[in-house]
């Protein structure tokens, strides 16, 4: 990040409140950091639950102008999908979510009876086998974003559904009884459909890059620059 202002002897960030940080560090130097565990005070709270404010202290003033990284490690749990802006650090909060755009490398590792697809171009040559039945790939996001995401499934099925004049839509997710292949197809058409009427009611072109669409274990939905998560059910 590079700072705007002169002076300031620390910084507040935002993460996920069940995402319990480990350590802080800036050129390989350890920083000093404040969270508050919440979980820990009350026998009915999860143990797990922290405050969404991590104030990191740096060992010397900001300068304006000058950039600095801070480098974080962490554990969180996730059910198959990371959930917006809230899963990595952020320097905004809800009032200013959203406002700062940012670019990004995943390099991501899951057992191998998992297939993952992430916003962004899987970099070439980058997939590889790991010990114990791992296996690793790297995805990159060249265009500045609001927000990042990625899915993981096992049972893995995809389909991909063209329309002349609007881009292909890749629908994938976890082939269970009640996503049985049909509903992926169905889902796709669905979407294509869409981004044809939009198209056309607001008199835009959208590129050709392929729209990924995916269901994930939750309650909602959620849309990210070419990748759209929609709700198991």
């Amino acid at each position: 990040f590079t700072p705007q202002q002169d002076g300031a002897r620390a910084v507040q960030l935002y993460l996920d409140n069940f995402a319990k940080v480990t350590a802080v560090s800036e050129g390989g130097r350890p920083l000093p950091f404040l969270r508050d565990h919440v979980g820990a005070r009350r026998a009915d709270l999860d143990n797990r639950l922290y405050d969404g404010s991590l104030v990191v202290l740096p060992e010397t003033p900001l300068v304006k102008g000058v950039a600095r990284r801070f480098d974080f490690e962490y554990e969180m749990d996730l059910r198959n999908f990371a959930p917006g802006r809230s899963w990595y650090p952020s320097a905004e909060n809800d009032e200013t979510i959203l406002a700062d755009t940012h670019t990004a490398r995943l390099q991501i590792t899951v057992r191998k009876k998992f297939e993952v697809r992430a916003m962004g171009r899987r970099e070439e040559g980058s997939d590889e086998a790991g010990d114990g039945g791992t296996s690793t790939s790297v995805w990159i996001v060249d265009q500045p974003v609001r927000m990042l995401t990625f899915t993981f499934a096992d049972h893995f099925h995809e389909e991909r559904v063209t329309r002349p004049g609007v881009p292909d839509v890749i629908c994938f997710g976890s082939r269970v009884q009640v996503s049985r292949n049909a509903r992926f197809r169905a889902v796709g058409e669905d979407v294509s459909a869409a981004l044809d009427f939009y198209q056309r009611l607001f008199d835009v072109k959208l590129p050709e890059t392929p729209i990924y669409v995916t269901s994930i274990a939750g309650g909602h939905g959620q849309a990210f620059d070419g990748f759209i998560e929609l709700a198991e059910q």
